[in-house]
């Protein structure tokens, strides 16, 4: 699994008068106060509603990169015979559904993977 050229978090929610701002975090390596995007404010709060869910992107990728090894570990596992250790359970059947679900959400973000 590849990981997109993303700028690495953390990111910040900034607000301004009119607009919401997205930036990197002060202890992020790439520096203080890039910016991600600016959103505007919405008298509903869907805008700061929209602009925390960028901001949040950094962490939710690497939480969902980190399940998607786990569940690809556990889905895939095989005896030296080369054989699914797993075999057909309603268990792995539904961690196989999760993960391909992990995998095409990763994709979606910019992921990619060799098989």
């Amino acid at each position: 699994m590849k990981a997109p050229n993303i700028t690495p978090g953390p990111w910040n929610l900034m607000k301004c008068r009119t607009l919401l701002h997205v930036e990197t975090d002060a202890s992020n390596p790439t520096g203080a106060g890039i910016s991600i995007c600016s959103i505007p404010k919405r008298a509903d709060g869907t805008g700061e509603a929209n602009a925390r869910a960028i901001a949040s992107v950094p962490a939710l990728l690497s939480a969902l990169e980190s399940a998607y090894k786990i569940a690809d570990a556990w889905c895939c596992e095989t005896n030296p015979h080369g054989d699914l250790v797993r075999g057909d359970s309603m268990e792995h059947d539904g961690a196989l559904c999760h993960r391909e679900a992990m995998r095409t959400a990763l994709e979606a973000a910019g992921y990619s993977f060799d098989s």
